[in-house]
């Protein structure tokens, strides 16, 4: 496993034996600002794009940052549909916690990400080794 990028808000990890990429979102989320999110996924998309990557696990179980109605849209406009628009990626997992701060609005942003993703296929689960076994 590869990391690509570890700092205070995120690791960015690739597995090449796995053509998994993971991101997992860590708790220090909390004291980021929106110029901060944005910026956190301008470089997981960068890497997105960067590896050879047929899978992604987002892990935003410790994620404690609220993402906005208008955030969500970004992310569907300026993340997702790109990213999903390669045609590369086969499934994508999120890692959600059951009961967490920002999961209403990561609700709101998975509707947002299935309305982009029609050939790719997407699952929510609350386990990460849940999500890597069904991203095999």
């Amino acid at each position: 496993m590869e990391t690509y990028l570890s700092n205070r808000f995120n690791d960015i990890l690739y597995n090449d034996q796995t053509s998994i990429l993971y991101h997992i979102v860590k708790p220090a989320t909390s004291e980021m600002v929106e110029d901060d999110f944005k910026s956190m996924l301008i470089k997981w998309k960068a890497f997105a794009f960067k590896t050879p990557a047929k899978f992604f696990l987002i892990d935003t179980c410790k994620m404690q940052f609220a993402v906005s109605p208008d955030l969500q849209v970004w992310i569907t406009e300026q993340i997702t549909a790109p990213v999903i628009a390669e045609k590369r990626v086969n499934k994508i997992c999120f890692v959600m916690p059951e009961e967490f701060v920002s999961k209403i609005s990561m609700n709101q942003y998975i509707e947002e990400a299935d309305r982009v993703s029609l050939d790719t296929q997407v699952k929510y689960v609350s386990d990460r080794a849940k999500a890597e076994e069904w991203l095999k």
